[in-house]
């Protein structure tokens, strides 16, 4: 099963326990192998093992980093699993019934990055250079908004942890 491009480049930035939630979750993800009318039969990768293993290696990641979250463990699983079928960070945040910035925050505490993350009206190389600065002084070189600046120097930070 190939990955999108944009998943692929996505995927190049992350690091072993996020490759672990993507190869997890993709192992099932295939419609043609996964369905929701399929009985699960002894001995098959059932949906429960899935969640079992998701759940595992979110609790793994979160005893090894320092979450910005407040999300439980489930969230962030139904996080996982809805990142890689597609689900943008809006309907995330109605699926789990949190704000949207709760679900970006949650990303990068799990190094889920998408390509609009580092999209930015901006030089992103300029931004990086100086984003050791604080986000007040970000937001005014930059000509942005600090929860701006803030939100792409949490991107390039997890780009850097990942």
């Amino acid at each position: 099963m190939g990955l999108s491009p944009r998943a692929t480049r996505v995927c190049g930035h992350m690091d072993e326990k996020t490759a672990e939630l993507r190869d997890i979750f993709m192992s099932v993800a295939d419609e043609e192998t996964v369905t929701e009318s399929q009985n699960e039969t002894p001995g098959s990768l059932g949906t429960g093992d899935v969640e079992e293993r998701l759940t595992r290696a979110v609790a793994e990641m979160r005893e090894a980093e320092s979450f910005a979250t407040t999300l439980d463990d489930a969230a962030l699983v139904a996080l996982v699993q809805g990142f890689y079928r597609g689900r943008s960070d809006g309907d995330l945040a109605g699926e789990l019934d949190v704000s949207r910035d709760t679900v970006v925050r949650a990303r990068m505490d799990l190094h889920l990055l998408r390509d609009a993350d580092f999209e930015a009206p901006f030089d992103m190389a300029a931004f990086r250079e100086a984003s050791d600065t604080d986000v007040a002084t970000l937001a005014e070189r930059f000509d942005v908004a600090a929860s701006t600046a803030r939100r792409y120097r949490r991107a390039l930070a997890t780009r850097e942890r990942i």
